[in-house]
């Protein structure tokens, strides 16, 4: 939630090529809080940003539809592309 309302996310979305912008952001992000990853995605969960970067463009495996429908943090235990 925090990521998502930073003046910088919202204008990278607004850009061409919004990844430019947001993978190095999350990368940093990622770091800073010793964080497995973090994904900035659209809506339909195509990554714009990915610790393995041959997945952005990519879609997001797992559960989503809770969160942008609800407007509610998900928690899930789910092998995606970084596994379990």
């Amino acid at each position: 939630h925090t990521l998502a309302a930073v003046p910088e996310v919202i204008d990278a979305l607004d850009d061409p090529d919004p990844s430019a912008v947001l993978q190095p952001l999350a990368e940093r992000v990622r770091a800073d809080t010793a964080t497995d990853f973090v994904v900035v995605m659209t809506t339909g969960g195509v990554r714009f940003s990915h610790p393995d970067t041959a997945e952005i463009g990519r879609v997001f495996r797992g559960t989503i539809a809770p969160t942008f429908f609800n407007a509610t943090a998900t928690t899930e235990i789910y092998t995606g592309t970084l596994g379990p």
